[in-house]
């Protein structure tokens, strides 16, 4: 069972994807999502790989900085590489977010597809599965089919 624990700042908020020090985050590996946080928070971005790679691509993508004004918050959790298709797979199935490639189509399996940690969420409504696995209380506009 995959465990994914949600990186937040030593004071408990999140952090902000303008004013993180990438330099602080070495090498770690894992799964990421962006958010804002305005009028109608939603999910902007869900993806994988080196995380201070990855995030600062994104500070400087056009169509995220588009949601700079509503704050732009971001997460990551270590995830082994063996388990990194899948873990993104489940997370944007799940949060739909508003930017983004979709992951790699994989062949459902017990191993990939959904996660092991899923199991005991698939039941519950769509917000309220977000909101368990990410801990990250907001309501969401986009609810998956």
């Amino acid at each position: 069972m995959i465990t994914l624990r949600w990186v937040k700042a030593p004071n408990g908020n999140w952090f902000s994807l303008e004013n993180l020090n990438l330099e602080c985050l070495g090498d770690v590996s894992g799964v990421y999502i962006i958010w804002h946080r305005g009028d109608h928070p939603e999910w902007v971005r869900v993806g994988q790989g080196g995380i201070r790679d990855k995030l600062a691509m994104h500070r400087q993508d056009k169509g995220i900085l588009a949601y700079h004004r509503q704050g732009l918050f971001v997460s990551w959790a270590a995830v082994s590489p063996r388990e990194r298709d899948g873990v993104e797979r489940y997370l944007v199935e799940l949060c739909q977010p508003l930017l983004g490639e979709r992951p790699p189509t994989l062949i459902p399996s017990a191993s990939t597809y959904p996660p092991p940690w899923c199991s005991g969420v698939l039941g519950l409504p769509p917000a309220e599965r977000r909101d368990l696995i990410l801990g990250i209380h907001f309501p969401c506009r986009k609810v998956m089919a």
